[in-house]
């Protein structure tokens, strides 16, 4: 049964790293659904957090895999009851009237938002919160006029994390 999936990878911060690992999901018919790269605090490494759907047996032989590449330090798959997840997302809404615009905010309320910018008949909102958060909070937006979305994707740490007691 496919179920949702987090790999962390420590890669050698090198061109071509990041194609090369995302290839090997590609040749296996498996897809990304989040893809977060970036530079790590270790000189030359560079840390992958990649999301997405396969079965417990199929998500092992895929870690396996990449960590057996030549660019590749560590590749774990991650138990999110044990780790920290969030994701950063910006929608652009528009609206006609103040009414409508006060609608919007309303509507954001239950979410940990921000207004980032107010500007003639558009307000740009952030949420950064865990990622389920995030889709319930796009699907809020989307029942009123979004013109844009933006969102980071999943970024995690962990494991071996204390408690969290966060309802975002």
């Amino acid at each position: 049964m496919k179920q949702n999936h987090t790999l962390s990878i420590l890669v050698g911060n090198q061109p071509g790293a990041a194609t090369k690992i995302s290839g090997m999901f590609y040749r296996r018919g498996y897809n990304i659904e989040t893809m977060t790269v970036y530079k790590t605090h270790i000189l030359g490494l560079t840390k992958m957090i990649i999301s997405g759907q396969a079965s417990d047996r199929d998500a092992e032989h895929l870690r396996r895999q990449i960590e057996n590449m030549v660019e590749v330090s560590e590749a774990r798959l991650l138990d999110r009851s044990l780790t920290l997840s969030r994701e950063m997302c910006l929608v652009q809404m528009e609206f006609d009237s103040d009414i409508e615009r006060e609608a919007i905010t309303r509507a954001a309320s239950p979410y940990p938002f921000k207004i980032r910018a107010i500007n003639g008949g558009s307000i740009i909102l952030e949420v950064v919160a865990a990622p389920d958060i995030v889709d319930d909070f796009v699907s809020t937006m989307a029942r009123y006029n979004m013109a844009d979305i933006s969102r980071t994707g999943m970024t995690v740490i962990g494991p071996n994390l204390p408690t969290v007691h966060d309802e975002f």
